[in-house]
């Protein structure tokens, strides 16, 4: 990393680069911010945020499971992995405030797993998601809703004309839409 930026750095009139350092939130077997190459070489520090979780309690959600028990492990997820978490998202929020660098959210995501670690329609996500772009102490300079159906897990929240199923995630787009576009769809 750092040799990249320096080689970049050197290019004539390269000086408006500027170098997102991105780690994914998770509970690591190896800390990312060991790795973090050092403030002169980091512009931004990003983070992937999706709505997965291998915390007892939370996903694979039961097929069985009752509106209210799904919400309830969504909520849990949230809380104790994909935000409060060994190195979740507050971590890294945290981490960037620390090192006076802007945050960056390069992607972020709805997810269903093939392993089921993924929490589906999870409108509260989506909610949490917004409050964390919204807040204006968290110096937030971009993010990115990564808008596909990936070989690793579904994430996609527009209409796909090409398909012939239902959207896989109706309640978390009505609300995208309301939250993102200010308007009810």
């Amino acid at each position: 990393y750092r040799k990249i930026v320096k080689t970049m750095r050197a290019v004539p009139r390269a000086n408006t680069l500027v170098f997102c350092w991105n780690p994914a939130i998770d509970d690591p077997q190896f800390p990312a911010e060991k790795a973090y190459p050092g403030d002169e070489y980091v512009d931004v520090v990003g983070a992937d945020v999706y709505d997965q979780s291998w915390l007892p309690g939370t996903y694979p959600i039961p097929a069985d499971a009752t509106a209210q028990d799904r919400s309830a492990r969504q909520k849990l997820a949230w809380e104790k992995w994909t935000y409060g978490g060994n190195h979740g998202f507050k971590f890294w929020i945290d981490f960037a405030h620390t090192h006076s660098k802007p945050l960056a959210i390069c992607e972020w995501g709805l997810c269903v797993r093939t392993d089921g670690h993924g929490g589906g329609d999870d409108p509260y996500f989506v909610q949490q998601m917004y409050n964390v772009i919204t807040n204006p102490a968290n110096l937030l300079l971009f993010n990115c809703y990564f808008d596909v159906q990936a070989g690793d897990g579904h994430h996609q929240l527009s209409p796909n004309a090409a398909a012939s199923k239902p959207p896989e995630f109706p309640e978390s787009a009505q609300l995208f839409l309301k939250l993102f576009s200010g308007k009810t769809p």
